[in-house]
């Protein structure tokens, strides 16, 4: 019988919070489990765990922006070789968190070998929307270089590694290539009117946006286009999320005269999500175009309004936009164009009702297994499983 796998995930967050990052790091724990690894979470303190628990390791420490990194670098380091240490954990998984060494630190102090999610770009996020901070630049950006050498794996999606290899000449060899992984039994076609009954919204074309509302996410792009797609069809958009850049976003749309058109949720219970999604009849995707590359954005985001069968356009920066155009279920569109987009957009919005399903048939079909959660935590499961040896 082989013997089970310990290892820690960390991730500097409250886990049983209902946001994003923090549900991933719970998907990632349960679907290691469930293929016989058993995981130990650092994380923060939060709400508390419901029936179905996982090992966790809490680490207090003061919010404040000045004294968080390294409370947390100091504290979660010696909570992560203590935990290591006492349950015998043979392999530290982290995310790459800006500025946080808790994964680097403990596996230099244990000698684990470490394997690093990439679920970002953050020396691109620092140089575009914190450019005037020089000094944070070169220490995001040798910070990051830092966490990919003492990594022995990095775990990414196809455009995050082809970055990481292209500007921090990091070997193919080193990178586990994952797509992002859909939940598809909460993400999956649903029938539109029986979504928009659900959710109390009445019958109108309706643009769904979904994510972080922050700078590098390119709403902008969307507002300016509004305009002049509801000078030809009268349409809805709905934005499904919340972030800093949420009180901007409001005013810009307001000085468009287009707060009537616009609906923001703020943040969605999880569970909800897939029927705000399938209650779209195009879902949108932008990404300005100086961060990274062509095809260097990979988002769950566009793979999520894929699984649930709606037309999608996005930008030519999305690793699936060309796929997605060849696939004939949406668009990819020139970064930071809200002419492209309010073309492409409108011209989906009146196709007739028979031509946006087959769209979204075509897009529900371009999922498929290998871009399913199972199947990427098949790949993390085995990479774990790998460097163990």
């Amino acid at each position: 019988m082989t013997e089970r796998l310990g290892v820690l995930l960390i991730g500097a967050l409250p886990l049983w919070e209902d946001r994003g990052d923090a549900i991933h790091l719970r998907e990632v724990a349960l679907a290691l489990r469930a293929r016989g690894i058993d995981p130990v979470l650092l994380c923060l303190p939060g709400p508390a765990a419901p029936d179905q628990t996982l090992r966790e390791v809490r680490v207090a420490v003061p919010r404040r922006r000045g004294l968080f990194h390294l409370a947390w670098n100091v504290l979660g380091t010696r909570a992560a070789v203590r935990a290591i240490r006492a349950e015998g954990l043979g392999v530290i998984y982290s995310r790459l968190d800006p500025g946080l060494i808790v994964g680097k630190l403990a596996a230099r102090l244990t000698g684990r070998p470490l394997v690093v999610e990439m679920n970002g770009l953050p020396a691109e996020d620092v140089r575009l929307y914190r450019g005037y901070h020089a000094v944070l630049g070169t220490l995001t950006r040798r910070w990051e270089a830092g966490m990919y050498r003492a990594a022995r794996k990095i775990v990414a999606a196809p455009g995050y590694a082809a970055y990481a290899q292209q500007h921090y000449g990091v070997p193919a060899e080193k990178c586990v290539v994952t797509p992002l992984g859909v939940n598809t039994e909460l993400f999956h076609p649903r029938d539109r009117g029986d979504c928009r009954r659900t959710l109390s919204l009445y019958e109108v074309p309706t643009v769904v946006w979904m994510g972080a509302l922050a700078g590098w996410q390119g709403l902008q792009t969307l507002v300016d286009a509004a305009v002049r797609i509801r000078a030809v069809v009268p349409a809805r958009f709905l934005i499904i999320g919340d972030g800093p850049a949420r009180a901007a976003c409001e005013a810009a749309v307001a000085e468009r005269g287009l707060a009537e058109a616009f609906h923001f949720t703020g943040q969605v219970p999880y569970a909800r999500v897939a029927h705000y999604l399938g209650a779209a009849d195009v879902c949108v995707a932008m990404f300005p175009g100086n961060r990274g590359g062509k095809g260097s954005i990979s988002a769950l985001k566009t793979v999520s309004y894929l699984a649930c069968g709606r037309p999608v356009v996005t930008t030519e920066m999305d690793e699936l936009g060309a796929g997605i155009t060849a696939a004939g279920a949406g668009f990819a569109v020139p970064p930071d164009d809200p002419d492209a987009l309010a073309a492409r957009v409108t011209e989906l919005l009146c196709e007739s009702e028979a031509a946006r399903q087959a769209r979204g048939m075509r897009a529900a079909a371009l999922v498929g297994y290998d871009r399913t959660w199972d199947a990427a935590a098949d790949r993390i499961a085995a990479c774990l499983r790998e460097v163990a040896q």
